[in-house]
């Protein structure tokens, strides 16, 4: 794979047109530049505004959508997240019947299902109308609540 996205960097200056290139391993392009959760799913929305994905162009245009075609859009996002974690699962020696090293943990392929998540979740926020904004407010109030559950002595082991 390494491979791949080094000659397509080569060959073509980027990779999938991603305007934000951040690090490429190996490549001619390599920068220190990181992308950010905000830049990842920026991107993966306009990837997904090209695409035509999870709305169409004309949906992309509409004042108003079909709730069913939301309903129906959000259950197969939904199971294609379902899918994905469970790719990951399979990535580690997740079976508490077997011996650990029954297989190896396979951290390439980690990343990969990982990035399939973050673009399907992309994707259900761009069904649902779900601003990033809204989504960091709910994650800056939800990590006071988990701050204040270690203050009344939620424990930090089992």
């Amino acid at each position: 794979m390494r491979l791949i996205i080094t000659k397509l960097v080569s060959d073509y200056g980027h990779v999938y047109d991603l305007k934000t290139l951040g690090y490429i391993w190996g490549s001619a392009m390599e920068t220190e530049k990181s992308l950010t959760v905000i830049d990842m799913f920026n991107e993966i929305k306009e990837y997904h505004e090209e695409l035509g994905f999870p709305l169409s162009k004309e949906e992309q245009k509409a004042a108003f959508r079909d709730p069913e075609a939301v309903r129906l859009m959000n259950n197969q996002l939904i199971a294609a997240l379902h899918n994905e974690v469970t790719e990951l699962q399979e990535s580690t020696p997740w079976k508490p019947w077997r011996p650990i090293n029954y297989k190896p943990t396979d951290i390439p392929n980690m990343a990969e299902e990982v990035v399939d998540i973050l673009f399907f979740l992309g994707a259900f926020m761009e069904n649902n109308e779900l601003s990033w904004e809204r989504v960091e407010k709910a994650f800056r109030r939800k990590m006071l609540v988990n701050h204040d559950r270690i203050k009344i002595g939620y424990s930090k082991t089992r």
